[in-house]
């Protein structure tokens, strides 16, 4: 079975990106020369308790299918240290998808991908579904700073994909990424 990294790897360059001389061909190239791997880790309870709090004080509950609106609503409840992630989520068997989440220390927080075993409805429920630990996917993605994630928003007047934001004609994969990677 290929693994996420492989099956991003097959992905045809963007015709139209290549043209207009855009640095990357695809989100899959940036995200692969950009980004970094997430290996499965527990939390420590002061990090659970945190994501606990900034949960509580959402005014609206989280959504199914909403994962860059999830991710990036979440962040600016948690302390510094919590950094938004955008990349490539892969299950078993399927294909990769454009994914948010958030990372502590190296650690995935995704508040909307349940976990092995649950229904997606219990995200009402319990709406942090993965704290850390997973089994059955893998995780690739950039880190992108709290500040840029805010100026975004800011300037889309919406929450969504800040890699593949056709809104402002994809300045990442157009100019690359306006800071150091870590």
């Amino acid at each position: 079975m290929p693994t996420l990294i492989d099956e991003l790897r097959t992905t045809e360059p963007n015709a139209a990106f290549q043209e207009r001389h855009f640095k990357y061909s695809s989100c899959e190239e940036l995200v692969l020369k950009e980004g970094q791997q997430f290996h499965p880790r527990s939390l420590t309870q002061a990090q659970d308790r945190a994501i606990s709090n900034a949960l509580a004080a959402l005014t609206e509950p989280l959504e199914l299918k909403e994962c860059f609106a999830n991710s990036q609503r979440l962040l600016f409840n948690l302390p510094p240290t919590y950094v938004y992630v955008e990349g490539y989520v892969k299950r078993h068997r399927a294909p990769p998808i454009l994914h948010g989440w958030l990372h502590v220390d190296g650690t995935v927080i995704d508040p909307t991908v349940p976990p092995e075993g649950t229904s997606a409805r219990d995200l009402s429920v319990n709406p942090v579904m993965v704290r850390g630990q997973y089994q059955g996917r893998e995780y690739y993605g950039i880190p992108i700073p709290r500040e840029y994630v805010r100026e975004y928003v800011l300037k889309t007047k919406a929450w969504g994909t800040v890699i593949d934001n056709w809104e402002e004609m994809f300045p990442l994969l157009r100019d690359g990424l306006p800071w150091k990677c870590a």
